[in-house]
């Protein structure tokens, strides 16, 4: 896509960029909007861009960010940016919730091995940044996770990641490794506490008369959550990548019509990342729940905006996003924390990490300034 962009970009005379989710990951897509598209060549070259706003990386390439405020400056000429806050004055803000959840002890030991398969399965200098951090608890460092999600195997990082959201997609698994560690007694035979948690407060909110939108990355989740549904007499829809285009016209008409006494209409709009943009749920609906969280802010902000939209009437609008303790997800958390604040840090902005995980704190960027100031004093005295 970046190709063609740019491709187009030089033949056009005037060229207008539209994103909601400009920077989701590093300042390379900045680079990528406004010198490549926008202003063709307006930074310079990759290598004086990322020179002067990254640092070199330890095995090639580079990672990170700095000189932000520079940058900021240096762009803003060339962009206008709205948040919803400023065209939407009128809606309440989008509350958002962190809820760890904790686990059984087997469910427990399950994941330290789960983790520890799966940073020896990333690369060698991956597995050396995590094993400070993890060779006490199994976690792994949120520092590395970008070369988590990018790295060489992920056969048993996608294992660790089912396992958070439930050991039952383990038993389910046709894979050999997930069928020898059931064998062998290590997979504990339970849903797991989220498809508890989440089975209860549909169950509340479906005697109250209340709708909800969960989202979750994998549709084998999906699947699990329709059957336990089934079981508990819930009323939804589904939209998946494999729903089709006419179940998916149906899936939203249907929750979007008011509930009568004869057809009170489903509680819950169940949905990957399928039906992470585009979609406005929002009419009878104000609550969203997250049963995992994804690598990006920019995801996490789509997801929300199903619910959170321009024509809203709701009094208030709630994200619950569930985590287990002690896992990866933790380490996720943080790094679509730091990603948030890089966002900031470009824009001028505050407030992103707590839009997008519901955890409050200082940037990473206020918390290099505190350094950098502390350790000026010192040298004073």
């Amino acid at each position: 896509r970046t190709k063609a962009m740019r491709s187009l970009a030089h033949k056009a005379a005037r060229r207008i960029a539209l994103t909601g989710t400009p920077i989701d990951n590093d300042p390379g897509e900045w680079y990528s909007i406004i010198s490549g598209y926008v202003q063709p060549g307006i930074f310079g070259s990759p290598a004086d861009y990322f020179g002067r706003y990254a640092y070199p990386g330890r095995f090639g390439g580079y990672e990170g960010a700095r000189n932000l405020a520079e940058l900021r400056k240096r762009s803003r000429t060339f962009y206008t940016r709205y948040t919803k806050a400023q065209v939407a004055p009128h809606l309440p803000p989008l509350q958002v919730t962190h809820r760890p959840l904790d686990t059984s002890t087997k469910y427990a030991a399950a994941l330290r091995r789960a983790h520890r398969d799966a940073a020896e399965e990333t690369k060698r200098a991956a597995v050396e940044r995590a094993s400070r951090s993890a060779a006490a608890t199994g976690v792994l460092d949120g520092q590395m996770l970008d070369q988590v999600e990018a790295g060489a195997e992920m056969t048993a990082v996608g294992m660790l990641n089912l396992l958070c959201l439930s050991p039952r997609l383990i038993w389910r698994s046709e894979a050999p490794s997930a069928k020898a560690l059931c064998d062998a007694d290590i997979i504990p035979d339970e849903d797991g506490p989220k498809l508890d948690e989440l089975r209860l407060l549909c169950a509340e909110l479906q005697s109250n008369d209340r709708r909800v939108v969960v989202f979750t990355s994998s549709r084998r989740m999906t699947d699990l959550i329709a059957e336990r549904f089934d079981e508990d007499g819930i009323r939804y829809v589904t939209f998946t990548g494999h729903t089709s285009t006419a179940d998916r016209d149906t899936a939203i008409k249907t929750f979007n019509a008011p509930g009568t006494n004869d057809d009170p209409g489903p509680t819950v709009f169940l949905a990957t990342d399928a039906g992470g943009e585009g979609l406005n749920l929002g009419g009878q609906c104000s609550l969203l729940v997250n049963m995992d969280i994804p690598w990006t802010p920019g995801r996490l902000a789509q997801r929300s905006a199903r619910i959170h939209r321009l024509d809203g009437t709701a009094e208030h609008y709630q994200v619950y996003n569930f985590t287990l303790r002690a896992t990866i997800e933790e380490g996720i958390l943080k790094l679509v924390e730091h990603k948030a604040d890089l966002a900031d840090a470009i824009f001028g902005e505050s407030g992103g990490r707590q839009r997008s995980t519901g955890r409050g704190g200082r940037s990473i960027f206020e918390d290099a300034l505190g350094d950098w100031t502390r350790n000026q004093d010192a040298a004073k005295t």
